[in-house]
């Protein structure tokens, strides 16, 4: 049955209304012209619903001729007619064939690459690294192995443990997961000692080996020693038993390690520049455009300096049906005027200063600094900056192992 149909739609049908008093001999004569038709539904007893070739349609205007009845044509069925409806729309139908070739051909090519997990290595870095190996922006998808690919960047990167690239429709997502250093091994068979790497008072000690030389409260400076790696004489009664202790390495000298955290103080001027921060004004400029592949046309071009602007680009697939985006975007440019913001309050100030000063004191001591107190003065304001001395009390692992120098 499903044969029958598909063979009337390709040949096409017609779907006629038949009406008169002689319906039957209507009929006969049909079926005496071997006419096929199909679907007869009798209406009344003077109208009948009937289907017919496309080509025996022509034969029964002749029968018709020969009987009180009249024929109107309710509708036109298959292919033959579409293909006539489209034949008078032509440019409507080569245009909407040139949009699906170049559909199909630009979603054949990888337009975007998504780099995501990488913190340490740079995401520019490892977009080139692919670029060499062939994933860039244009490339043919077929022509690219995902699998080569991931093995190629990890040969070439050793900061890379593992790799996953996907390609889905135009876009290449390039998932990194990065090596991992583990912390330096602990040699605990070399003696040393822990000293202080900077003047405070002590707040607490942690003593994993060797023998606190310092208590919670002293005061001590920088190069103190704070916990002892050299045991003397009854000091070490593992020794005297002949048993050497976890850390011992000759019985007199072993590995002292600790955590040491003392308070600690800090003082610094610090020098806040009104310019640095900026406030947006009302006035924005746009510009519009579109990008197609690696092409990009401005509809939309200011034709004023674009000095002291703020600049802001986005861009918007014009075409994305279930997540395939087609490599032509709406490209938007705002830009936003800006201007000094001069009227920073006191304690906006103050904030501003505390966190340059913690800043700047992490990366000299390149370890994390715990700030219990801080006392804030601004020493002078002008039209443009501010001088401010900041004065902290920390709380900080003074601590630094050191091997013997004897």
């Amino acid at each position: 049955m499903l044969i029958v149909k598909l063979w009337h739609y390709f040949r096409g049908y017609v779907i006629i209304k038949i009406e008169g008093f002689m319906l039957e001999k209507f009929l006969n004569l049909v079926a005496s012209e071997e006419i096929f038709l199909w679907d007869i539904i009798r209406d009344s007893s003077t109208c009948i619903y009937i289907k017919v070739g496309k080509r025996d349609f022509i034969k029964l205007k002749s029968i018709i001729k020969k009987v009180p009845c009249r024929i109107a044509i309710i509708d036109k069925k298959g292919l033959p007619f579409i293909l006539w409806k489209m034949k008078k729309r032509i440019f409507l139908v080569m245009g909407a064939s040139i949009t699906l070739i170049i559909i199909i051909t630009l979603t054949s090519f990888v337009w975007e690459i998504e780099v995501t997990g990488n913190k340490k290595i740079p995401t520019n870095i490892i977009i080139k690294q692919l670029n060499d190996l062939g994933l860039k922006k244009g490339k043919l998808k077929y022509k690219l192995s995902e699998n080569e690919l991931e093995n190629k960047l990890i040969i070439n990167n050793k900061d890379i443990s593992y790799v996953h690239i996907s390609i889905k429709g135009i876009k290449a997502y390039v998932e990194i997961v990065e090596k991992v250093n583990p912390p330096p091994i602990l040699n605990k068979n070399i003696p040393t000692n822990v000293f202080a790497d900077r003047d405070g008072i002590i707040h607490s000690m942690l003593v994993y080996g060797g023998e606190a030389m310092v208590k919670k409260g002293d005061l001590v400076k920088e190069g103190d020693l704070l916990i002892s790696g050299e045991i003397l004489g009854n000091e070490n009664p593992e020794k005297e038993k002949g048993i050497e202790g976890e850390n011992s390495i000759d019985g007199t000298r072993i590995h002292a390690w600790g955590d040491v955290y003392a308070q600690t103080w800090y003082e610094y001027e610090i020098e806040v520049k009104f310019k640095d921060f900026m406030a947006n004004l009302d006035e924005v400029i746009n510009e519009k455009g579109i990008i197609i592949g690696k092409k990009e046309i401005l509809f939309k071009k200011s034709k004023n300096s674009l000095d002291g602007y703020d600049k802001i680009e986005s861009a918007t697939a014009l075409i994305d049906i279930m997540g395939i985006r087609i490599p032509i975007y709406f490209k938007n440019v705002k830009y936003i005027k800006q201007r000094e913001l001069k009227n920073l309050s006191d304690n906006r100030i103050k904030e501003i200063a505390l966190e340059e000063v913690k800043t700047i004191i992490e990366e000299e001591r390149k370890r994390k600094v715990e700030i219990r107190n801080s006392t804030i003065e601004i020493v002078s304001k002008d039209a443009d900056k501010s001088i401010v001395k900041v004065t902290i009390e920390a709380l900080e692992n003074i601590a630094v192992i050191k091997e013997f120098t004897d």
